[in-house]
C-alpha cells in the first residue's frame, strides 16, 4: 500500500512539474541575434515608401513637443505636453483634444500612457493609480481605480488590459492582467525582488505584439519575452557589439549612472515581425549623440541603419519613430524643420504645397519593406 501511495505521489508531482514548465523555453535554447552596431545598409533595404499627413494649423491644435503618436484607420492621436490631440487620419483635420491636467474631478495628474480604442481614449495616470476614460473631445466617461502604481498598459481583449509596473511598485510583479469591468487584478506575472523606482522617458515595457502574444521587455535586458493571459516566457535575445558594456547585478540607479553617455544599449525598442522578417528599434549613444537604430533580419541575413545619420534622398523626411502601426514607422517633423531640410538639400515638395514655418507639424508613415 505504501508503495502505491508513493507511486501516486510521484505521478502527481510529475504532472504538476510538466504543467508548470509547459511552454517554457530554456534560456540556453533562446534564439540569439547578433547585431553589429557599426554595420550600415541602404534605406531601400528597410522601406518601400512613405506617406504623410499635414496637420491642420490653428491656435487650438498646434503641436510643440511630441512624445507619442498612435493611429488607427480613422484618427491620429498625438501626446504633446500632457495633452492628447486628435486629427483625421486622411485629411489632418483637427477633431478634438483631451487637456485636463490638474487635481480636480475628471482631471489627471500625468499621462504616462494612453490607448485609443472604440472611439474612447484610455489615459493611464501612474500618480493617480487610475485609468481615466474620455471621448476624443475631452468629455469624461469614467475613472477606473488601480491597485498600485503602473507606467504602461496594453489591451489584451475587449475588457482586459495588461498593466506594467516597470519594476516600480510594491506588488513586486512587473505585469498584471486587469479586468476593466470589475476593477480587479486577475493574474500577476514576472515577480521581482527589488523595487527600482527608476524610469526612462522613452522606454515602454510593451514592445509589440502578434496575433496571440504581447512582446514585452525590461531595462538593461536584451531579451524579448512573450506575455499572454496564462504565461510569461522568454522568446528571443539580442547581442550588441558596442564599445562598452555594463555590469549586471546592480540596481537600475547604478546602471543608469554607469551607462550615462556610454556607448551601450540600455533597453530594446519595438519588435515587429511579418512573415519571416523581423525588425527591431533601439537607441544607442555614440559620438553623434543618442541615435535610433533600425535592425532587420530576414532569414540568415541582417541589416542595420542609423536613422538621421546621413541624408537619404529617397527618404528625405525620415526621422526617429514616435510610434508603430502595423508594419509602418510613424514619425513627426515640425514645419520649420521640413523647410530647413528642403532648403539645405535643394528640395521644394512641401514648400510648393504652401507649407510655412509657422504651420503645424507633418506626420510621416514609412512603410517597412
Amino acid at each position: 500500500m505504501g508503495r502505491t501511495i508513493l507511486l501516486k505521489m510521484l505521478l502527481f508531482f510529475g504532472i504538476v512539474f510538466a504543467f508548470c514548465t509547459c511552454g517554457k523555453r530554456p534560456v540556453a535554447d533562446l534564439p540569439t541575434f547578433h547585431v553589429d552596431v557599426k554595420q550600415r545598409d541602404s534605406a531601400s533595404c528597410f522601406f518601400s515608401g512613405y506617406s504623410y499627413v499635414m496637420l491642420e494649423t490653428n491656435m487650438e491644435c498646434l503641436l510643440t513637443d511630441v512624445d507619442k503618436i498612435k493611429v488607427d484607420s480613422e484618427k491620429i492621436a498625438v501626446l504633446d505636453r500632457e495633452r492628447i490631440l486628435f486629427y483625421e487620419h486622411d485629411t489632418g483635420r483637427f477633431i478634438g483634444k483631451i487637456d485636463r491636467l490638474g487635481k480636480g474631478h475628471n482631471e489627471y495628474l500625468s499621462i504616462d500612457d494612453f490607448i485609443v480604442r472604440d472611439s474612447l481614449v484610455y489615459v493611464l495616470s501612474a500618480m493617480q493609480h487610475a485609468i481615466l476614460v474620455y471621448d476624443v473631445y475631452g468629455h469624461p466617461i469614467k475613472e477606473i481605480q488601480l491597485d498600485a502604481f503602473y507606467k504602461h498598459f496594453d489591451f489584451w481583449d475587449e475588457h482586459r488590459v495588461f498593466l506594467s509596473s516597470d519594476f516600480g511598485n510594491d506588488t513586486y510583479y512587473n505585469f498584471v492582467l486587469f479586468d476593466l469591468r470589475t476593477g480587479t487584478v486577475l493574474r500577476r506575472f514576472d515577480e521581482f525582488s527589488q523595487n527600482e523606482s527608476v524610469f526612462f522617458n522613452s522606454f515602454s515595457s510593451f514592445s509589440g505584439r502578434n496575433n496571440k502574444e504581447l512582446y514585452v521587455i525590461h531595462p538593461f535586458d536584451y531579451t524579448i519575452y512573450t506575455l499572454t493571459d496564462t504565461v510569461f516566457v522568454p522568446y528571443c535575445r539580442f547581442d550588441f557589439n558596442t564599445e562598452e558594456t555594463f555590469d549586471m547585478g546592480k540596481s537600475f540607479a547604478e546602471l543608469s549612472d554607469q551607462t550615462r553617455n556610454k556607448s551601450v544599449v540600455k533597453y530594446l525598442g519595438n519588435l515587429i515581425e511579418s512573415d519571416s522578417v523581423m525588425y527591431l528599434t533601439f537607441d544607442l549613444f555614440d559620438s553623434h549623440g543618442i541615435g535610433t537604430y533600425l535592425y532587420k533580419r530576414c532569414g540568415q541575413q541582417s541589416y542595420l541603419i542609423r536613422i538621421n545619420e546621413d541624408f537619404i534622398s529617397d527618404f528625405p523626411y525620415l526621422s526617429s519613430p514616435k510610434g508603430i502601426h502595423g508594419n509602418t514607422l510613424i514619425s513627426v517633423l515640425s514645419a520649420s524643420t521640413i523647410l530647413d531640410i528642403e532648403e539645405t538639400y535643394g528640395l521644394s515638395f512641401f514648400r510648393k504645397k504652401g507649407l510655412n514655418k509657422e504651420d503645424n507639424h507633418v506626420i510621416f508613415f514609412h512603410k517597412l519593406e
